[in-house]
């Protein structure tokens, strides 16, 4: 009787232990700060892009301003210095929800950062303050997505720059001045014939043959031609 009474007590302590353990595991588990979620590669069409290196969210001015960041994404290991210059093997750059006004010196910020910077094929401006399209952006000629809602762009005609990206399916605008235009869609998938989405929203077949037909009864540069033909005449 009484080595059962042992017996009993010894299991009963093992248990305890058992519990105590776990719950102390448990307890330095929950305490563990969480990593921060790691963001989804960016599709287009049937092609993957690289997680972007992401410059989103920092309040920055200027281009300058953002050199002496370190990206959010992907996730670096020590504080950049001087003497030490980060690569990555993307082709995404988030820019987006800062204060740029202008961004003129991109390709030499892209060449900073990027082990390949002319296959860049993604970049997102959006929510800045920019009032043109950067010349600087027709230099990315592997250029599929490009983000520029929520800026303060107005003339329509900032589009045309954007002709010699062969590879530009993706355009966003909306939430610029220029939005208000009578017949943007239109003029801009007309100046485009490339794209596939604007503001994300697809362009039909149907509309893409509609921008088609606007063209040619509307092509500003047929307008001017008639125009200065006529100067000449008189």
């Amino acid at each position: 009787m009484l080595f059962m009474c042992v017996d009993i007590l010894e299991t009963k302590c093992s248990d305890v232990g058992f519990f105590s353990l776990a719950l102390e595991k448990a307890r330095e588990e929950k305490e563990k700060p969480k990593p921060l979620p790691v963001p989804k590669p960016v599709l287009y069409g049937e092609n993957e892009i690289d997680i972007p290196v992401d410059f989103s969210f920092l309040q920055l001015a200027s281009l300058t301003d953002a050199e002496k960041e370190n990206p959010r994404f992907p996730e670096v290991e020590s504080p950049r210095e001087d003497d030490t210059k980060l690569s990555f093997v993307g082709r995404s750059l988030r820019l987006n929800n800062n204060e740029l006004k202008e961004v003129s010196t991109l390709p030499a910020f892209v060449e900073t950062f990027f082990q390949d910077p002319k296959n860049l094929g993604w970049i997102d401006l959006s929510f800045n303050a920019l009032t043109v399209i950067d010349k600087a952006l027709v230099e990315f000629k592997q250029l599929h997505i490009l983000y520029l809602h929520g800026n303060k762009i107005k003339d329509l005609k900032e589009v045309d720059k954007l002709a010699s990206l062969p590879k530009l399916r993706k355009l966003t605008l909306h939430g610029n001045p220029m939005e208000e235009q009578p017949n943007f869609k239109m003029y801009v998938t007309s100046t485009l014939p490339q794209l596939t989405n604007v503001s994300f929203s697809a362009v039909t077949k149907c509309e893409a043959n509609a921008s088609v037909s606007w063209k040619r009864m509307f092509n500003p540069d047929k307008t001017k031609k008639k125009k200065k033909a006529k100067d000449d005449d008189d």
